[in-house]
This record gives C-alpha cells, sequence and structure tokens, in this order.
C-alpha cells in the first residue's frame, strides 16, 4: 500500500504532466489554428454540454455512441440544400457560419448544431430514465430536425448556448 506522501508527489507529476500536455496543446493551435480536430478532441467538446452529474454517463454512452459523427453525417448530406438558393438562406452567411464542409469551422459549427439540439431537449429518448438519441437511426425525423437546427443557427449567429 503507497503512503500518503507517495500518493500526493504522483499527483504533483501528474499535475505537472498535465499542465505541459497542456502548453503543448495551447502551442500547437498557435502554430496550426486550422487543424481539424480528432474525433476524440469532437467528443471529449460534446461530452461539456452535459452539465448535471446525474445524466452525465448516459450522455457519454450517447457521444461515445457516434453522436457526434452522426450528427455530422445528417449535416454533410443537407450542407448543399443549405447553400443553395432555394433554402432561402444567404450562401456568404451559410459560408460565415458553417466554413467549407470538412474544415474546422465545419467542425465548430457540427458541435454547436449539437449543443443546440441538446438544450432543445432533441436528444432526450426517453424522459425517465434519460437515455438520450445517437441521432444513428433518423426514421423519427431526426435529420429533419437537425437541418432545421442548422438553419436556425445559421439565421441567428448571436445564438449562445444558456448555462
Amino acid at each position: 500500500m503507497s503512503s500518503r506522501y507517495d500518493i500526493e508527489a504522483r499527483i504533483s507529476t501528474l499535475r505537472h504532466q498535465l499542465a505541459a500536455a497542456e502548453r503543448e496543446l495551447a502551442q500547437m493551435e498557435v502554430i496550426n489554428p486550422d487543424r481539424l480536430f480528432s474525433k476524440d478532441e469532437m467528443e471529449t467538446m460534446a461530452l461539456t454540454f452535459e452539465t448535471r452529474a446525474h445524466y452525465k454517463s448516459n450522455w457519454k454512452k450517447a457521444i461515445k455512441g457516434d453522436l457526434v459523427k452522426n450528427v455530422a453525417n445528417i449535416l454533410g448530406e443537407c450542407y448543399y440544400y443549405l447553400i443553395d438558393d432555394d433554402s432561402g438562406l444567404d450562401r456568404t452567411a451559410v459560408k460565415a457560419q458553417t466554413g467549407e464542409l470538412g474544415s474546422r469551422k465545419w467542425q465548430l459549427f457540427v458541435l454547436k448544431v449539437i449543443h443546440y439540439l441538446k438544450q432543445q431537449g432533441s436528444f432526450i429518448r426517453d424522459e425517465k430514465s434519460w437515455n438520450f438519441d445517437t441521432f444513428e437511426d433518423t426514421a423519427g425525423g431526426e435529420d429533419e430536425v437537425t437541418q432545421d437546427a442548422a438553419y436556425y443557427l445559421i439565421k441567428n449567429p448571436e445564438w449562445q448556448p444558456t448555462v
């Protein structure tokens, strides 16, 4: 069994390693601000959208169940509609919000849509157990809901999540 001193020393070492990794990551962002986020980074950012301790494990299960990928795929499918003149949106406004398909700005837009949908309650599958839908099966209209969310966010770029 480790002594209290050994555990405190290990914690101190881990804190220093974490600080060094955070500095390295910050430096990477300065050097390459257009670097695409990895799948793990996207999922980690999406995990922060659930702040209530009781629901975090179910939200994490949904995120690990490809919620981010599924929403990104739906948005990718409706991207060309959003930039089409028939959408009623200004193409310049769309590009200002979304960036190019697959870009870092696009990834941030995907996260913004997920955050918006989360706050709207769109991922709730079962209110009693608070299981979250991953939008894998769009038979329930999840693609329309996602497209409507994207449309709303493009029309309302000032939208910010509530705390």
